[in-house]
């Protein structure tokens, strides 16, 4: 009979358990302003120990004041990322100051290339960008043009609706008769498409007035004082929570011998201790990260889009020695502002373009200002030509990449743009 020999041999197990105190922290750090404001608010309803310190400024305050709301100050907060260099953020602005106070554009593509000193295709470009913002129809030439945009978005723009909108000066007299010879149609169709026409907003920013408008309010403010960065928490996101002392001295006093009222006002306590503590955590955790992050693309700040560098959320976890999972948590849906642009943390990531130490945006950056460059000239760049001067440079890329990136900016091909130019 074989003998067994019974040995112990100790080993130690490393368990970590997640319990729901630590989802509900990772969840806070990830949350938008807006989810947080919701999520703090619903504590407070469910707390009755928690007093809430009121901001001057939040989200539901704002969409109550949608009428007050400065139509200017909404679309460059809209347009924020739209611009990708000095000259396209100057176009921006010149768009935006030269609105009137229906929301109508005093200005077009022409006229504003002339302001800037920039070319024509820059300039229509830009605009192209900002009619796409809300309200609808904003930046529209005239009403003709607003009334256009609103009927292809419900889906009813037509033949017929063509030739009315060529004959405004008919519809303000109400001729249906000469409306329907025109369009080769009956007058009860015609007086149909002129009811149609009455549900249209005559001006663009009527149409702020049934709009749910969610400004987007930063997380970060930046500023620049002899080229260093100053960044704090925007004071409208510090959610202060203190515990109402009187109301609950008053109850242990009413109720000393019931546990189970102490015991709920024990764990309210201690809740509300958490939930404080957490929310100084996401702050601390947002702000150390978002130093970092501004602090190695600081060159974007001074020199644009051209100047950003390649960056992971994995290069920033070793540089915080936070965790990735922290840091992707921790930018998502954050903002920063600097100056009139707000531009959202995750912008300042970007891959790195392989054999080059340039990044993706950078390169995209770089197209668009050679192409912009030669527009200047009326030499309408090929694609290959671009891929021959970023070779030259150092940056070893495909014509297909160069391709792809200018189609990602919405810049068409040079054939097209010559056949623009002639047009």
């Amino acid at each position: 009979m074989v003998p067994l020999n019974l040995i112990q041999t100790p080993s130690l197990k490393t368990k970590f358990k997640i319990n729901n105190k630590l989802i509900m922290s990772i969840k806070i750090l990830q949350m938008s302003n807006e989810e947080l404001h919701n999520f703090i608010k619903k504590e407070a309803e469910k707390n009755p120990f928690i007093i809430l310190k009121k901001t001057k400024y939040n989200q539901e305050t704002y969409n109550k004041n949608i009428n007050n709301i400065n139509i200017k100050e909404w679309l460059y907060q809209q347009s924020s990322i739209l611009y990708n260099n000095p000259i396209e953020e100057k176009l921006i602005e010149t768009y935006i100051e030269n609105l009137d106070n229906n929301g109508f554009c005093k200005i077009d593509a022409s006229e504003a290339s002339k302001i800037v000193n920039c070319s024509y295709m820059e300039a229509t470009n830009i605009l192209r960008k900002l009619k796409e913002l809300d309200p609808i129809g904003i930046f529209s030439s005239s009403i003709k043009e607003l009334i256009t945009i609103q009927l292809i978005k419900r889906g009813d723009y037509n033949k017929y609706f063509k030739i009315i909108l060529n004959n405004l000066d008919l519809v303000a007299t109400y001729n249906i008769k000469k409306l329907s010879e025109l369009c080769n149609l009956k007058k009860e169709k015609i007086i149909d498409l002129l009811k149609n026409l009455k549900d249209c907003k005559p001006r663009p920013v009527d149409s702020l007035q049934e709009q749910e408008i969610n400004l987007i309010i930063p997380d970060i403010s930046l500023s620049i004082n002899n080229k260093k960065l100053k960044l704090s928490m925007n004071k409208y996101n510090n959610y202060e929570i203190y515990l109402n002392r009187t109301y609950i001295n008053k109850i242990k006093l009413h109720t000393k011998s019931n546990i189970e009222i102490k015991n709920f006002i024990k764990e309210n306590i201690s809740h509300s201790k958490w939930l404080k503590s957490n929310l100084n955590k996401r702050n601390n955790t947002i702000l150390i990260i978002a130093k970092k992050i501004l602090n190695y693309q600081k060159n974007f700040f001074f020199n644009g889009d051209g100047y950003i560098l390649p960056l992971t959320h994995k290069k920033i976890s070793e540089m915080t020695n936070m965790h990735e999972s922290t840091v992707s948590r921790a930018v998502k849906n954050k903002f920063v502002k600097y100056k009139n642009k707000i531009i959202p943390l995750n912008y300042f990531f970007s891959s790195k373009i392989k054999k080059s130490n340039s990044s993706s945006k950078a390169i995209k950056n770089k197209i668009k200002n050679i192409i912009h460059k030669h527009e200047k000239i009326n030499e309408h760049i090929s694609d290959q030509k671009i891929t021959n001067m970023l070779n030259k440079s150092g940056i070893m890329i495909s014509r297909r990449t160069v391709s792809k990136y200018r189609e990602s900016e919405n810049i068409p091909n040079s054939q097209i743009r010559l056949r623009t130019i002639k047009k």
